[in-house]
């Protein structure tokens, strides 16, 4: 069976700095009850868990493990550990049921190994604090970890890997061929010519290959890889001996393809390249390239033999690699045995020594809940069985079976007993061995190699028979130096001596028997090993080049930072001879980490799709650029797919995804040209130092006080875990943060209401795309999700996405659910990419998971993502991808997640700082009053720099937010098996205003509203700042409470003026169905936004249906310098088709209420409309104005009015052209003159109103004018 282990690396609960001495360290486990995750409907894990723990996921349990990491000043060193005064605590019986006691003994078993991350060592200790003690079973609760460092002799240090400087590729010509199969292949005339290779006089002696096998490379980066594209030796054959490569000529070469084999302790193991059905070499023809390798000729060793050897271990493999049972993992499978349970297959076995079997090995694979078997015949005789157990899964089992031959041929039949109709079978491979005669018995070339002989200082003569002269032999055990056997023929009979300490590998053949080759083309020279001393990788497919480089462009510029743009092509030519493969890609990035001095790289953006079909099966993949895969090809939600792997970059790293991540990683799975645009400009706006201004009230700036604010939401569940998980990382926050204001949408907190598609929590569902278009810095999201959204009530939908209209306010997503970030799947794209590719909104990033997640880790990893973003170092804040992968390094079992977006990008932090220096002319420092309920209040502060020195030059604007204290929410059962829980909110603003900062200081003035909390307590001032191009931010307490008792007499509502989108909306007008909501409001006293008092929020409503109120006191702006006016803009959606009303009702600060209504009508049509066409004033005497509305806004552009008398002659044609995007056109004026510059005669007169669009749509509207 095979395992899904989830390992952490590193927890840094502690860091610890080792010497060469002994050190204690105490640590208590905080275990919290069994966690139940709730996967799918289907699909229910339990587990004990204490915080902190990586979670190890075997077959059947999932079991916690401690992991702690050590900061070492040296890593050539030795670690004894152990573990004293420790207390345990026997489990209970539901606890015992949820581990796997195979993994626990009497005693604690201790690994602890010497790791790096970037660079630095760390002693890494990881046990499972679990004991057997007699009968039962404990867990450990509080303990002391010794540790004694002993220094290693320097002689002991690893060697480290070189780099050449210089690639091979950097400069010539260089043509490009595939290949499939390993074994000598022949180069011809035709296809030299056919490279676009000049053939005339082409001198043969400047001929060089160049090239490393089409081998998967390995992911261990401790294990052997060339550095750069090897020059291989060739035989030139110069059919006329004349110097010159001509018709007739061809080249011989040794290529290795993409199977390979290895010796094993009983036979050999074959592997297959899962990421490129074919390998690649190139072809030089320049005289300054290479040394010309050519095969030499090899004597044969003096000494006498040792061993004669006149057969071979022969082996072959039939394995197609073309059925993904889910779709996921790198394991892929020949056959599935499900509708067809019966397949032949034939293989072909040289003759066999005398009294030699041969074997079989079948790699098959069942999924059952009943036994299930495989019945496997042989030349329709000899028969093998291979039986499956029940299991939840399929897993794969390997058996061998020898067998008597009967022929060369071997028919091979595998049946599949389908014992249910949900039963599914199998075939990975089949692998045929056997011990033949040494004999050329056929055209085709015979590979050989022989274990038996092996030993030092062995010398084996081999001998076979042969078909007489014109024999070749080469020894291709190195592929990059091959050489040509000396050997001796007597008659029929060929022998040759050879040193045997190692396995040698042979071919055998005659004169024609050669694979040919696939010309592909010539090739640009590159040099990646010449790249030194960058901060920033970009490695995009070649389809996004432009699109990165403007990228690393603008990252250059904006933020000086060392960018490089490297394409995939590239990076497979000079690290893996022009494959496919990650280690490629890693081992690119590792040579940039190794090479680095000062300064290595920081962060590596991905950029192109991923797929889980390498090497596109399917025939639909979008895999541009490929991620890591797991082994788990029946785990739908739980095989590994991560991008980690490509940033653990130290010595030793990479095998089975081991390691910690040295730098940022991120991606654009980006499989379009317009996606690819889409987020490159969405990134650089984001990134823009300066406000971008639209025309279009529905956009929220880039530079506002969505900055200050960060948002949780929060599933509801049986035990309130995902709550309890929102809620420890919003007061981790607001405890360490201050200066961040939080925002919280819990669903438990809301209504859920049942409607015919299920349960639905739509007031959640506002509050969050309300908080959307208002602006978050950050939102983080703890619950269920998938692919359709998030929570089981559908919370979030993938409509709710596509409908987001925050085109320059974009937050980061933290997505602590499954699967809500799947990137590899065939003809799936992930709401996490709806999110970053939403044109006009969406997200500037995401961090989700690809699989199954699990809430109790996602609660510290979610800690440590929060904690990392807003923690300084050196005084400066973390690029996103600092803060995904050094969270990652502290978190367990976070393999899943990836991170949709560019990891350079540092979030929208405001620069520097905003502070209060008085209220109502009293010190900050030693102000002691209260401020009551209408009060008028005067704050006055400053923006200074991070020494808090003022910024002289700074001019622009504060917009300052004085909360009242923060309430008390009640959860409301909505779970009938749920928990009642409280939290707290600070969400009453008291005045939200705008004022002008001249030379870095600023004041503000208000009356605070009757609907304050009395009590008394602290409210908040938050701040946001910006000039032209930097911002500010800051926070300051404030005292609130009681009511003042001068008497204000005012028993008059505020003034409304409503409209639709701006204010040349006309009441009754007509509008598209999602117009924006504008109003502006204005009291003597200043508009109640606090919300707390019944009946006093700023609500709207449409059609009288006022228990469907959408509350706008968040939406409220006051004017620039002001308490007494203000905005609002709020957009409607998705309204139906007819006539509607509209009303607005808002209180004044002391309660006095009024409202404002009008009338639209909402026109959704393909067809232009032109409604309310007239011109003012009608009767004129010699000016007046046409107006008309239409339902096409931004897109009118041609508008012409042409007059006529009643007679029908025309006499004037007015031009005009519409640039704005409002759905109201005018004033379009006109002086009641002719074309020719004359005074009309009074009289009747018509006018022709003619619109057309930008996609050719028209209308007309005809109507009467009176001059007087």
């Amino acid at each position: 069976m095979f395992k899904r282990v989830s390992l952490l690396l590193f927890s840094f609960l502690y860091v610890i700095m080792l010497k060469a001495n002994d050190i204690n360290r105490s640590f208590s486990l905080q275990w919290s009850k069994p966690v139940v995750e709730k996967i799918t409907e289907e699909i229910q894990h339990t587990y004990i868990y204490f915080k902190g723990a990586c979670l190890f996921t075997g077959d059947d349990y999932i079991t916690p493990e401690f992991v702690e990491t050590f900061t070492l000043t040296d890593g050539n060193v030795s670690a004894i550990v152990t573990i004293e005064n420790t207390v345990w605590q026997t489990l209970s019986t539901q606890e015992l049921n949820l581990i796997d006691k195979n993994l626990i003994n009497e005693e604690i078993n201790i690994n602890a190994k010497v790791t790096y991350t970037q660079k630095k060592p760390f002693l890494q200790v990881r046990f499972f604090p679990f004991r057997k003690k007699g009968s039962q079973f404990e867990k450990l609760l509080s303990f002391d970890i010794k540790v004694h460092i002993t220094s290693l002799p320097i002689s002991k240090t690893q060697k480290k890997r070189t780099y050449v400087t210089k690639s091979v590729l950097a400069s010539g010509n260089f043509y490009k061929i595939a290949v499939t199969k390993t074994g000598i292949h022949k180069i011809t005339f035709s296809n030299m010519q056919s490279l676009g290779i000049n053939t005339n006089n082409l001198n043969i002696n400047n001929i060089s290959l160049f090239g490393n096998g089409g081998r998967i490379l390995p992911e261990n980066s401790n294990l052997f890889v060339y550095d750069d594209l090897q020059e291989v030796s060739i035989q030139v054959v110069d059919s006329d001996n004349d110097g010159l490569f001509e018709e007739g000529d061809y080249i011989l070469f040794y290529a290795v393809g993409v199977v390979g084999w290895e010796p094993s302790s009983d036979n050999y193991e074959h592997s297959l390249n899962i990421y490129s059905d074919y390998a690649y070499y190139f072809i030089n023809v320049d005289a300054s390239v290479g040394v010309k390798k050519r095969i030499k000729q090899k004597s044969e060793p003096s000494s006498n033999k040792t061993h004669e050897i006149s057969s071979y271990e022969f082996y072959d493999v039939y394995e197609k690699d073309e059925v993904s049972p889910q779709e996921v993992s790198r394991i892929w499978f020949s056959d599935a045995f499900d509708a067809v349970t019966s397949y032949n297959y034939s293989m072909t076995l040289p003759e066999l020594v005398s009294g030699a079997n041969a074997k079989l090995r079948f790699c098959l694979a069942s999924y059952s809940s009943s036994y299930a078997n495989f019945k496997a015949t042989i030349n329709n005789s000899q028969a093998y069985t291979m039986t499956f157990q029940p299991y939840k899964e399929g897993y794969i089992q390997i058996g061998d079976f020898e067998f008597s031959p009967s022929s060369n041929t071997i028919n091979i039949n595998v049946t599949y007993n389908k014992p249910t109709n949900n039963s599914v079978g199998w075939l990975d491979y089949i692998e045929l061995f056997g011990e033949c005669k040494l004999q050329y018995a056929s055209n085709s070339q015979l590979s050989f190699r022989n274990k038996s002989g092996v030993g030092d200082g062995n010398i084996v003569e081999y001998v076979f028979n042969t078909k007489g002269n014109g024999i070749s032999v080469w020894d291709v055990t190195d592929p990059i130096n091959i050489v040509k056997i000396n050997g001796r023929l007597s008659g029929n009979t060929f022998k040759f001596k050879c040193e045997a300490s190692n396995l040698h590998e042979f071919v055998a053949f005659y004169g024609s028997s050669f694979y040919s080759v696939t010309p592909i083309g010539k090739i640009p020279n590159q040099n990646l090993h010449g790249i030194n001393g960058v901060e920033f990788v970009i490695i995009t497919h070649p389809d996004f080049l432009s699109y990165a480089q403007q990228l690393a462009d603008f990252r250059k510029k904006n933020d000086a930072v060392s960018a490089v743009v490297v394409t995939t092509t590239q990076i497979y030519n000079e690290f893996n001879s022009g494959a496919q493969d990650i280690s490629a890609i890693r081992n690119f990035i590792k040579m940039l980490y190794d090479k680095s001095t000062s300064v290595s790289p920081k962060n590596v953006l991905l950029f192109g799709k991923a797929s889980f079909d390498f090497r596109n099966r399917t025939g639909t993949a979008s895999n541009y650029i490929p991620n890591y895969q797991g082994k788990c090809p029946f785990q739908n939600n739980d095989c590994l797919s991560t991008d980690d792997f490509f940033v653990k970059l130290d010595d030793g790293e990479g095998n089975n995804n081991v390691g910690t991540l040295d730098a940022g990683i991120g991606r654009f799975p980006v499989r379009t040209s317009t996606q690819a645009q889409i987020i490159v400009q969405k990134t650089i706006d984001y990134a823009s130092k300066k406000p971008l201004v639209s025309n279009n009230t529905n956009y929220i700036s880039n530079f506002a006080d969505w900055r200050n604010v960060i948002s949780f939401c929060a599933d509801d569940d049986a035990d309130q875990q995902h709550f309890q998980n929102a809620e420890a990382q919003a007061m981790l926050v607001y405890n360490n943060f201050p200066e961040i204001n939080i925002d919280k949408i819990y669903l438990d907190a809301f209504k859920k209401v049942s409607t015919s598609q299920g349960q639905r929590y739509p007031d959640a569902t506002i509050a969050l795309n309300q908080r959307i278009t208002k602006g978050t810095l950050m939102l983080t999201y703890m619950g269920h999700g998938g692919d359709n959204g998030w929570a089981h009530e559908r919370f979030l939908k993938r409509s709710d996405i596509s409908g987001w209209n925050n085109k320059y306010n974009h937050p980061l997503f933290f997505a602590g659910s499954c699967s809500f970030g799947i990137y590899d799947k065939k003809n799936n794209q992930s709401p996490s990419e709806d999110i970053i590719f939403k044109t006009n909104g969406g997200g500037i990033g995401v961090i989700s998971a690809t699989r199954n997640s699990y809430g109790s880790t996602n609660q510290y990893f979610g800690e440590k993502i929060h904690q990392f973003a807003f923690e300084k170092v050196n005084y400066n804040y973390r690029t996103i991808g600092q803060i995904f992968s050094e969270a990652k390094n502290v978190s367990g079992s976070t393999e899943m997640f990836v991170l949709m977006g560019d990891p350079s990008l540092k979030l929208a932090y405001p620069e520097y700082n905003v502070i209060t220096d008085s209220i109502n002319g009293e010190s900050i420092i030693s102000n002691n009053d209260t401020v009551k309920a209408l009060q008028f209040v005067t704050i006055k502060g400053r923006v200074v720099d991070n020494n808090y020195q003022t910024i002289t030059d700074f001019n622009g604007y504060v917009f300052p937010s004085v909360f009242d204290k923060t309430s008390t929410i009640t959860t409301l059962l909505n779970n009938p098996n749920s928990v009642q829980k409280t939290f707290l909110l600070q969400r009453n603003i008291l005045f939200k205003g705008k004022s002008n900062v001249k030379n870095g200081q600023f004041q503000f003035s208000f009356l605070v509203p009757k609907d304050i909390n009395y009590d008394y307590g602290y409210g908040k001032i938050s701040y946001y700042a910006y000039s032209e191009s930097v911002d500010a931010n800051g926070y300051d307490t404030v005292y609130i409470g009681g009511i003042n008792d001068t008497v204000i007499n005012d028993n008059i509502g505020p003034e409304i003026k409503l409209y639709l989108n701006n204010e040349n909306f006309v009441n009754g007008g007509i509008t598209t169905p999602n117009p924006t909501l504008y109003a502006i409001i204005k009291d003597e006293n200043g508009v109640n936004t606090v919300g707390t008092g019944i009946g006093h929020d700023i609500v709207a409503y449409l059609d009288d249906e006022l228990d469907k109120s959408i509350v706008l006191n968040d939406f409220f702006e006051y004017d620039e310098n002001s308490y007494k006016s203000g905005k609002i803009s709020y957009l409607l959606s998705n309204l139906s088709d007819g006539k509607h009303t509209l009303t607005l009702r808002a209180c004044d600060v002391l309660n006095n209420m009024n409202q404002a209504n009008i009338a639209f009508t909402v026109v959704n049509d393909e067809k232009l409309h032109l409604e309310h066409v007239l011109n003012y004033p009608n009767p004129f005497t010699t000016q007046t104005s046409f107006y008309f509305e239409h339902n096409k806004p931004g897109i009118v552009k041609n508008i012409s009015i042409q007059i006529f008398t009643v007679s029908g002659k025309l006499i004037k044609t007015i031009e005009f052209v519409e640039s704005s995007n409002s759905l109201r056109v005018g004033p379009i004026p006109w002086n009641g003159k002719d074309d020719f510059g004359d005074v009309l005669a009074k009289g009747v007169y018509l006018y022709k109103l003619r619109v057309k669009t930008t996609d050719n749509k028209t209308a007309e509207k005809i109507e009467k004018l009176v001059i007087l």
